[in-house]
C-alpha cells in the first residue's frame, strides 16, 4: 500500500554528532555534483570544494533504525527517507500498519534530534502494489505499457529503460514508475558497491559479507507505484483539513479558544484588582483635599465592582485556583497530544488511509492503465467484427485504429503539435543509450554527426548480436541512425515538449484527441483494452494491470473496514456549585 515516505525538517542550524557517534551510528559526508545535462547528483569519496568547484554542498547522511537521514547543512534542513517496507521490515504494508509506522519514526526522530513528531512536513509519499509475475508474462507487459500514453496528466514518458516504464516531469504533482522490482533492487546493491568501492575500495567479496545482498528477495517482483510529490501534498493539504474538520482541528480550535477565553479572565481580574488599588489611594487624597494625580482620574467604583463579580462567576465555574491552573495545564496537554494527529500537510494519518489511496492512486491509473484484458490483434478484430451494436462503419474504424495502436501506440497515433523532424530524448536517457553503446563495444564519439555507412553498420550488428531484448535492440537502432545525422548535443531535448518517439517520424494515420477518447470508450464497452498483443505472442489474452493491482488492494492490503484518526478525550470542567442567580 504504501512504499516511499519522505519527511523535511527545516531550521536545523547543527546537528549533535557527539551524540550520533554515541549512539554507534557511522555518519559518511556526501556532496551534490551537477552534471553536464543540469541535474543534481550525488558525488561520494575524496571530492573537496578545494578540487572540484563543481560542488553544490557539502552534506552527512546516516542510517538508524531503517531510516535514512539526510543533513543539507547550507539548507538548514534535515530530509528522512522513512521507507515504510524498511522501517516495518515486512513486504505488504497493510492499512494496518500506519500507526505502528508512526510510533517507530517518532521514537527514532525523538532519540536521534530530540524533536517532536509534529515537526516533520511530509514531503513525499508513494503507494504501490507489488504484483507476483513470472518474469515471460512480466516483460510482455512492459512491452504493452510502451504502447500506452507517453504523455498522460501532464507527465510523460522520459527515461527509458528496458526493464521499467517512468512518467515524470519537473514540476509535476505526480509521478508514474512500473517496473522490475528485482533488477531495480540488484542495480541499486551494485550501485551502492561502487560508492563504496570509490570511498574505500572495498572489495566486492568484503562488501557482500558486511552488506548482505538482499535483491534475492524481490525476484518475479512487478512493481506499480504513483510517486506523490511535495507539489501535490501541498495542494491537497486544505482539502484534506476540510474533510476532517469535524474530528481533530475542530476539536483543537475550540480547546484553544476556551484556554485564551480563560487566560484573558484571569488577565482582566488581575488588571480591576490594580484598578481598585489604584481608587483606594484617590480616596485618601480626596480624604485631605488634596488633588489626585490625572491617572487615577475617570474610575467608576460601581461598574469595577460590577465586572469583578462577573469574572469570579465564570472564574468559579471552572474550580478553584489551584483547579483553573489544573484545566488550563490539562487542555494544553490535549492540544500537544493532538498536534502529531492534526491532517496538516506534515501528517500522514490524511493520506494512509483507503479513501485516499483510492483516490491518489487507482482513480489516478485508471485512464492510464484501462480496465478491461488485452487479446492478440486478430481476436480484438473478431470481436469488432461480431460486436451487434456497432454499426459497419463503427467496425471498420475501430478495427483500423486497433491495428494502428499495435503498431504505434497511443500516443503515436494521436494528432499533435510537435514539429521535431527527428527523435529527441532527455538527457538522462542519452546517458544511459551512450552507456550501453559503449558496453557493446560502440565506439559513440566516432558516430557523432558522421554518415559514415560502415561504422553505421557496424554498430547495428553489434546491437542485434547483443543479449538485448529485440524492444530494446530497436531503441538503440533508431539512436544510433539519429546520432550519425545530427550529433548527440542534439538529440538531448531542452524541455518535456521536445521529447519524441521514432515512431512519431513514420507517416502513418493520426485521429483527434477527441476521437481517440471516444474510440477507447467503445473497445471498453466490449471489454476490449485498446492496446492489444502482438499476433506472435505466446499469450492469447492479459488480465488488464488495473484489475490485477485492484483485486490484491482489496483482497489483502486493506485489512480493515477503515482507520480514522484518533482523538483524544477533551479535559473535563470542575462544575461549580455556585448559584447563577445573584444580582448587583
Amino acid at each position: 500500500m504504501i512504499d516511499s515516505v519522505n519527511f523535511i525538517i527545516y531550521e536545523i542550524i547543527k546537528l549533535n554528532l557527539q551524540k550520533i557517534i554515541n549512539l554507534g551510528i557511522t555518519y559518511r559526508i556526501f556532496q551534490y555534483r551537477r552534471n553536464d545535462f543540469g541535474n543534481y547528483y550525488r558525488k561520494y569519496g575524496k571530492a573537496t570544494d578545494l578540487n572540484d568547484k563543481n560542488l553544490i554542498s557539502q552534506c552527512i547522511e546516516f542510517e538508524y533504525n531503517n531510516i535514512l537521514f539526510q543533513y543539507y547543512g547550507n539548507f538548514k534542513c534535515i530530509v528522512l527517507i522513512a521507507n515504510a517496507h524498511r522501517v516495518l521490515q515486512k513486504a505488504d504494508i497493510l492499512l494496518s500498519d500506519r500507526n505502528t509506522y508512526i510510533d517507530k519514526v517518532k521514537a527514532t526522530v525523538s532519540e536521534i534530534l530530540d524533536l517532536n513528531y509534529s515537526q516533520l512536513n511530509l514531503h513525499r509519499i508513494d503507494y504501490c502494489i507489488d504484483l507476483f509475475l513470472d518474469y515471460n508474462v512480466m516483460y510482455e507487459y512492459l512491452h504493452l505499457l510502451n504502447k500506452h500514453k507517453s504523455i498522460y496528466a501532464n507527465i510523460k514518458r522520459i527515461n527509458e529503460y528496458e526493464t521499467s516504464i517512468y512518467l515524470t516531469s519537473k514540476y509535476g504533482q505526480k509521478r508514474i514508475n512500473i517496473y522490475d522490482k528485482y533488477h531495480q533492487a540488484k542495480e541499486e546493491y551494485y550501485n551502492k558497491y561502487k560508492e563504496e568501492y570509490e570511498s574505500t575500495g572495498m572489495s566486492l567479496r568484503e562488501y557482500k559479507n558486511t552488506y548482505p545482498s538482499y535483491y534475492e528477495y524481490y525476484r518475479n517482483i512487478f512493481r506499480i507505484e504513483v510517486q506523490n510529490t511535495k507539489v501535490l501534498i501541498k495542494k491537497e493539504n486544505t482539502s484534506i483539513i476540510n474533510k476532517y474538520e469535524n474530528d481533530i482541528t475542530k476539536q483543537v480550535n475550540q480547546l484553544e479558544k476556551e484556554k485564551v477565553k480563560l487566560e484573558k479572565l484571569i488577565a482582566r481580574k488581575d488588571k480591576i484588582d490594580k484598578e481598585k488599588d489604584r481608587l483606594a489611594k484617590q480616596s485618601i487624597y480626596e480624604s485631605i483635599k488634596i488633588k489626585y494625580p490625572k491617572s487615577l482620574q475617570n474610575i467608576n467604583i460601581s461598574d469595577l465592582e460590577k465586572e469583578i463579580i462577573e469574572i469570579e462567576l465564570m472564574l468559579e465555574e471552572l474550580g478553584n485556583s489551584k483547579e483553573r491552573k489544573e484545566y488550563i495545564a490539562d487542555i494544553e496537554t490535549t492540544i500537544d497530544n493532538n498536534r502529531d494527529k492534526l491532517l496538516l500537510n506534515k501528517n500522514l494519518c490524511a493520506y494512509w488511509n483507503k479513501e485516499s489511496m483510492q483516490k491518489y492512486y487507482f482513480d489516478f491509473l485508471k485512464d492510464f492503465l484501462y480496465t478491461e484484458k488485452y487479446y492478440k490483434l486478430k481476436k480484438a478484430k473478431q470481436m469488432i467484427k461480431h460486436e451487434s451494436s456497432f454499426s459497419g462503419s463503427d467496425k471498420i474504424k475501430l478495427q483500423e485504429f486497433i491495428t494502428a495502436v499495435n503498431q504505434y501506440g497511443i500516443t503515436n497515433v494521436t494528432k499533435n503539435s510537435n514539429k521535431s523532424e527527428y527523435p529527441k530524448w532527455c538527457g538522462a536517457t542519452v546517458t544511459k543509450y551512450m552507456n550501453d553503446l559503449e558496453e557493446l563495444g560502440i565506439n559513440v564519439v566516432a558516430l557523432d554527426s558522421t554518415n559514415n555507412k560502415d561504422r553505421i553498420k557496424s554498430a547495428r550488428d553489434k546491437i542485434n548480436k547483443s543479449n538485448h531484448t529485440q524492444n530494446w535492440k530497436s531503441k538503440l537502432n533508431v539512436f544510433v541512425s539519429t546520432i550519425s545525422k545530427y550529433g548527440v548535443a542534439n538529440v538531448i531535448a531542452k524541455n518535456n515538449s521536445e521529447i519524441t518517439d521514432s515512431s512519431r517520424n513514420i507517416k502513418h494515420k493520426r485521429w483527434s484527441g477527441k476521437t481517440v477518447e471516444e474510440y477507447i470508450k467503445k473497445l471498453e464497452s466490449i471489454g476490449l483494452n485498446p492496446v492489444t498483443l502482438n499476433n506472435n505472442s505466446k499469450f492469447e489474452s492479459l488480465e488488464s494491470l488495473y484489475k490485477l493491482i485492484k483485486d490484491k488492494a482489496n483482497k489483502e492490503y486493506f485489512d480493515i473496514d477503515k482507520l480514522d484518526v484518533p482523538i483524544s478525550p477533551k479535559p473535563k470542567k470542575k462544575k461549580s456549585s455556585v448559584r447563577r442567580d445573584r444580582t448587583f
